[in-house]
C-alpha cells in the first residue's frame, strides 16, 4: 500500500475510535427530529482480492480489485418534523474516506435536502432510494437500480409512500416517483443525463397485498467525442418521457431515430404479501426490459424471481429468509438466434452503459470491467440463486447470511458468437444471417458460489457503539477461490 494510503488510514481509524470513545452520556433515543450523526470505520483484507459480497451492494464503498481496504463514513443530518407529521425538511451529508491498494477515495456518499408536505415528498442532491427493492439488504439486487453504486445526484418528486386512492376505503393505493440527474463526466459519453419515473398501484384484499407497476429509466443528452453534443432539447425530452424515437433531423443515431432516444432500462414490477399467522409471505418479479420488443414480452424469463418470508415469529432466531432466481439468457433471441442478442446494460450509443462512477447500477451479478471503455458490462448472461436471511440470537446480537450460485456465460459478443453479426444488430426476422454461428453454452459457462456472513454486537452498556464482522467467501471458475474478512465499528449519536 502506498505511503498516502497508509496515512490516510491511520488518521480514519485514529478518528474514528476517538468518535467512538465519547462518552456514554452522549448516546440518546432519536426520534427521528433534530440532529443525528453516525460514524462507521472498517477494515477489510483477503488472501488476494476482495470476495464479492464484500464490495456488491455497498453504493461503490469499497472497489472491486483491491486486496486491503480501509474506510471511515461519516453521516450526519438534521430534521425539522417527523415521518408522521404533515411537514418535514431535512438535510444531510455522508462523507467517505477510502484508502485501499487500488484506489484511494474521499467524496460525498450523500449529499442532500428533502422536504415532505402532505402526500408529497420533493428531494435535491445524492441520497439513498430503495424505494423499488424488496428487503434491500438481503437481496441480490434491483434488475434496474439496486445499492451497488453510488447514488446518482438528482431532483427527485415522490409519493411518501403508497396513498389511498378516493372511494377505495384504503383497498386500492398509489405510489409514484420522478426524478432527472446527472452521471460522471468521466464517461464515454459525458455528462449524460439520466430520467427515472416508477409507478405502482396496491390493491389490499383480505390478508393480501398486491402490487404491480413500471419502473422506467433513460440515459440521454451529453457530449460524445465524435458526434459532439447528443439530443437535449425540450422536445427530445418529452421523447424520452414518454419513450418515443428521437426525431430523424436531430444528431441522434439511426438506431435512435427508428426505436427510442436515448438508452432505456425498464421493468415490469410486481410482488405480493400474504399475512400469515407468525409471519409475512412474500413473492416479487421483475421482467427486464430493454427495447420495443421486449415490452412485448418476448424474453419474460428474464429477470428477477423472489419468495420469501419475513417479520417471522416461528422461530427467535429467524427474522427473514429469501430465495432470489435471476436470469438474463435470452435477450429479445428469436429462435435460430445466438441468445444474449441485446447485450443487457451495454448500448450501441451509450458505451459505458447503465453503470455509473465504475459499477453496475444494476444487478451486481451481471459484472462489469471498468477499464472497458466500450461495452464495460462484460459478463451479462447469467443464471443465478441467492439465498438471503438474518435473525436475532439475542437483544446484543444479530446475525445475517448471504449465499449465491451463479452460472456465468458471458456475452453473445465475445464469448458466444463464432461469425456473422447477429449478437449487435436489431432485427425482426426469424431466420440467422448466413454465415452466423454460436458456441454451445456449455463451453463458455464458468460456476461461481460467493457466500458471507455477517455478526453485529451491540454493546449493552454502550447501546451506541456496536461492532460487526463478516467472513465472505467466493469459490469457482468465474471470479477464483477468495477468502476475505471485514471488521467495523460503528457509534450512532
Amino acid at each position: 500500500m502506498h505511503r498516502c494510503s497508509l496515512i490516510i488510514l491511520l488518521l480514519t481509524l485514529l478518528g474514528g475510535f476517538a468518535l467512538t470513545s465519547a462518552d456514554k452520556a452522549t448516546a440518546r433515543q432519536n426520534d427521528g427530529a433534530g440532529l443525528q450523526a453516525s460514524f462507521r470505520t472498517s477494515l477489510a483484507g483477503s488472501t488476494s482480492e476482495l470476495p464479492f459480497w464484500l464490495y456488491a451492494n455497498r453504493y461503490g464503498e469499497l472497489e472491486a480489485g483491491s486486496a486491503a481496504a480501509g474506510l471511515s463514513l461519516l453521516s450526519a443530518s438534521y430534521r425539522l418534523g417527523g415521518p408522521q407529521q404533515r411537514f418535514l425538511l431535512e438535510t444531510g451529508a455522508g462523507i467517505a474516506l477510502r484508502a485501499a491498494d487500488t484506489r484511494n477515495s474521499a467524496h460525498f456518499q450523500t449529499l442532500y435536502l428533502r422536504a415532505e408536505y402532505g402526500i408529497f415528498r420533493l428531494e435535491a442532491g445524492r441520497f439513498y432510494d430503495d424505494a423499488e427493492m424488496t428487503l434491500p439488504h438481503l437481496t441480490s439486487g434491483s434488475m434496474i437500480v439496486s445499492r451497488n453504486a453510488t447514488p446518482v445526484p438528482r431532483i427527485q418528486l415522490s409519493t411518501r409512500d403508497f396513498i389511498n386512492i378516493p372511494f377505495t376505503a384504503g383497498h386500492v393505493q398509489f405510489r409514484g416517483r420522478y426524478s432527472d440527474g446527472q452521471l460522471e463526466s468521466s464517461r464515454y459519453v459525458s455528462n449524460a443525463l439520466l430520467h427515472q419515473k416508477m409507478a405502482h398501484l396496491k390493491f389490499n384484499i383480505w390478508r393480501f397485498e398486491i402490487m404491480t407497476g413500471f419502473i422506467h429509466n433513460v440515459v440521454w443528452a451529453g457530449t460524445d467525442p465524435e458526434r459532439g453534443k447528443l439530443p437535449r432539447s425540450f422536445s427530445d425530452y418529452m421523447r424520452v418521457v414518454t419513450g418515443r424515437s428521437a426525431d430523424p433531423e436531430s444528431s441522434a443515431s439511426v438506431s435512435e431515430q427508428i426505436n427510442r432516444l436515448g438508452n432505456g432500462v425498464a421493468a415490469y414490477d410486481g410482488s405480493m404479501i400474504v399475512h400469515l399467522n407468525g409471519a409475512q409471505l412474500i413473492a416479487y418479479r421483475q421482467i427486464y426490459l430493454e427495447d420495443t420488443v421486449s415490452l412485448r414480452l418476448r424474453s419474460y424469463m428474464d429477470g428477477l424471481y423472489g419468495l420469501g418470508f419475513q417479520h417471522i415469529q416461528w422461530f427467535t432466531w429467524l427474522n427473514t429468509l429469501i430465495l432470489e432466481y435471476v436470469n438474463t439468457i435470452r435477450q429479445d433471441s428469436l429462435p435460430g438466434m445466438p441468445p444474449g442478442r441485446a447485450r443487457y446494460y451495454n448500448h450501441g450509443n451509450y458505451y459505458s452503459g447503465w453503470t455509473y462512477q465504475g459499477n453496475v447500477l444494476g444487478n451486481p451479478l451481471l459484472t462489469i470491467d471498468p477499464e472497458r471503455e466500450r461495452y464495460p458490462v462484460f459478463n451479462n448472461m447469467i443464471i443465478g440463486w441467492h439465498l438471503g436471511m438474518d435473525g436475532q440470537l439475542s437483544d446484543q446480537l444479530s446475525w445475517q447470511f448471504l449465499g449465491t450460485f451463479t452460472r456465468n456465460y458471458g456475452n453473445c459478443n465475445d464469448d458466444l458468437l463464432i461469425s456473422g453479426n447477429l449478437c449487435s444488430v436489431t432485427t425482426t426476422g426469424r431466420n440467422p444471417r448466413p454465415g452466423s454461428e454460436a458456441r454451445p453454452r456449455s463451453e463458455v459457462r464458468r460456476d461461481q458460489y460467493s457466500f458471507a456472513f455477517s455478526g453485529s454486537y451491540t454493546f449493552e452498556q454502550m447501546p451506541a457503539l456496536s461492532t460487526q464482522a463478516t467472513l465472505a467467501i467466493d469459490t469457482g471458475a468465474f471470479l477464483g477461490n477468495r477468502l476475505g474478512l471485514e471488521i467495523s465499528l460503528l457509534y450512532r449519536l
